[in-house]
């Protein structure tokens, strides 16, 4: 590795020595996702609208805010399970969920904010210190839509999306760029042996 990669490289592993305590904040909005869920005889299954996935090391949810535009077609009343639900999945295992909305016999436009609702916004938490970020998992925020699971009924949805704020330390962002600069460095190193080798051989061939 070059030198001045190299005083880089400790520059940066002193930083993130100090910086333990400092947090970024990220915020990642999922795409918005046009579908159409029903009931077709054949069982019921969550059908998954859009995601996120959590930066490593996450360790705060701040917010969370989605939209979605939904319709049920039930015989009778209503049932609040037949909706729309936003999970928190560690390596596809689910740790919890939150209801952002219901369907109703008309279309409606459903908007959800999780500062509005305080005590789940700390179960969430919650279940999201409950991760063992040292096995580095894939950590996701899933929106799906859930069709009641009883004949004739269906589940309308467009238009939905989801935007997540959080806090993850910065001290994981250096890091990253610590084994990026690495990994560079080790890249250039492989390519300018190879560029000797064939140099040489190809005075060995003239």
């Amino acid at each position: 590795m070059k030198p001045q990669l190299t005083k880089i490289a400790l520059v940066l592993s002193l930083t993130v020595s100090f910086s333990t305590t400092s947090f970024a904040n990220v915020i990642q909005t999922s795409t918005p996702a046009s579908s159409d869920s029903y009931w077709n005889g054949n069982g019921w299954t969550w059908q998954e609208l859009g995601s996120v996935t959590l930066a490593q090391g996450t360790n705060t949810i701040s917010s969370l805010t989605s939209a979605v535009a939904l319709k049920d077609q039930g015989w009778g009343g209503q049932d609040n399970s037949n909706g729309v639900l936003v999970s928190l999945f560690a390596n596809g295992v689910d740790l919890y969920n939150i209801r952002v909305a219901s369907a109703t016999h008309v279309w409606t436009t459903q908007n959800y904010n999780i500062t509005n609702n305080p005590s789940i916004l700390n179960d969430l938490n919650v279940a999201l210190d409950s991760v063992n970020w040292s096995t580095s998992p894939t950590v996701k925020l899933v929106m799906n839509a859930t069709p009641f699971a009883y004949g004739g009924w269906e589940l309308h949805t467009q238009n939905a999306s989801f935007s997540v704020s959080s806090t993850v330390p910065e001290s994981a962002y250096i890091a990253m760029l610590i084994t990026g600069l690495l990994s560079f460095g080790a890249s250039r190193k492989k390519n300018n042996q190879q560029n000797y080798q064939l140099a040489f051989a190809g005075k060995a061939a003239s």
